[in-house]
């Protein structure tokens, strides 16, 4: 019965531990991710690169100067975004966007874009792919 009893601890342990990790890479990270993801959307939509450049890592900031990332992003193309999936595993999201966007003499085209959003420090950040 001792033993039983000394086991308490690490089991609340374990059960803290492990709803912590599933708020932020579950249900919880999901919500929070389809939000950031859509007001980063809405920052690129509006022309707000500064916005839109805050949502980058901090690793990608600290390779990519807001200079660079406005000269390789050109806003204005962009007519509507729309989150249709986010799917997180720890640490991972894993987002599908709908774009809708015009080019050149095409409007309304319509695409879906793969993102990856990373857990670090606590809080959920995009990373570009390369």
């Amino acid at each position: 019965m001792r033993e039983l009893l000394n086991l308490i601890p690490l089991v609340v342990l374990l059960s803290v531990t492990g709803c912590a990790s599933l708020e932020q890479g579950g249900l919880n990270g999901e919500r929070q991710v389809r939000d950031l993801a859509s007001e980063r959307w809405a920052a690129l939509i509006a022309g707000k690169m500064d916005d839109a450049y805050q949502y980058l890592s901090p690793a990608t900031r600290e390779t990519q100067s807001l200079e660079l990332y406005k000269s390789r992003t050109r806003p204005g193309r962009w007519k509507k975004a729309t989150v249709d999936s986010v799917v997180c595993a720890q640490d991972k999201c894993d987002v599908v966007v709908l774009l809708e966007y015009s080019y050149k003499d095409m409007k309304s085209i319509e695409s879906r874009l793969e993102e990856a959003w990373l857990l670090n420090g606590g809080k959920w950040w995009y990373v570009p792919r390369k």
